[in-house]
């Protein structure tokens, strides 16, 4: 083989080289790409269900930034007609403008503000249905002997339903058991009763506990002398308004 040859052939091996080397980079970027793209997804996969849930019962996730998700969705939409026609536009998605800023970052953002929105606006929805009962009556009747029991069980309602309240929805079976406890603790509630308990006593403790509390005229000489016997004329509040 002739000195010339050999320049001719080498200088092929090395151009041959440079083609491979070049695919092998090309190859990293897609990897690249897939990676930081693949956590994202399936955080988002997993809010999915939830937010069809949520989107059931019209709770929408109003602390979430609408543009973000606007700007986000018009990029991705944009990126996979293009991927559709030429797969190389993963090697340089955004041309003149840096990926990691525009697409990469806000994505793997996204999941956990959408999470922290929809959990934000189940709890307000939730929690805006459970019954109002005020803490410190709950804790008074609570220490009677006659109301213990019913106390205990309208707490231990209240507790479960709070989990709940804190618990994103995963099915139409979760929103059916929130309401139902509220049901639970409103039924418990008005159904409040201790032995040996006058009834327009029972009557005037039910208000009180609300947020309206009991009317003025429930506060008769059975209702005082009752709170007076058990210790509670001291924790008698009035309120105007």
């Amino acid at each position: 083989m002739t000195l010339l040859l050999r320049a001719q052939t080498l200088s092929q091996n090395i151009t041959a080289l440079g083609e491979l080397k070049k695919r092998a980079e090309q190859a990293g970027v897609f990897e690249r790409r897939a990676e930081e793209l693949a956590s994202p997804a399936e955080a988002c996969r997993k809010l999915n269900g939830c937010a069809q849930v949520l989107a059931s019962q019209e709770i929408r996730p109003t602390s979430l930034d609408a543009e973000l998700v606007r700007a986000l969705y018009e990029r991705v939409s944009d990126l996979i007609h293009r991927y559709a026609g030429d797969r190389n536009v993963m090697l340089d998605p955004f041309p003149n403008e840096d990926t990691r800023f525009v697409l990469t970052q806000p994505l793997r953002q996204l999941p956990s503000k959408a999470e922290a929105a929809m959990r934000e606006a189940w709890a307000n929805w939730a929690r805006s249905r459970l019954p109002q009962i005020d803490v410190e009556v709950l804790e008074i009747l609570g220490s009677i002997t006659t109301l213990r029991e019913s106390v205990g069980r309208i707490r231990n309602l209240k507790r479960e339903a709070e989990l709940r309240c804190s618990t994103l929805p995963e099915g139409s079976e979760d929103i059916a058991c929130v309401l139902q406890l509220c049901t639970q603790i409103r039924e418990e509630w008005l159904n409040l009763t201790g032995e040996g308990i006058p009834q327009g006593v029972l009557i005037f403790l039910r208000e009180a506990g609300t947020p309206s509390g009991a009317a003025y005229s429930r506060l008769n000489a059975e209702v005082l002398e009752w709170l007076s016997a058990h210790g509670l004329k001291q924790a008698l509040r009035i309120r105007m308004g």
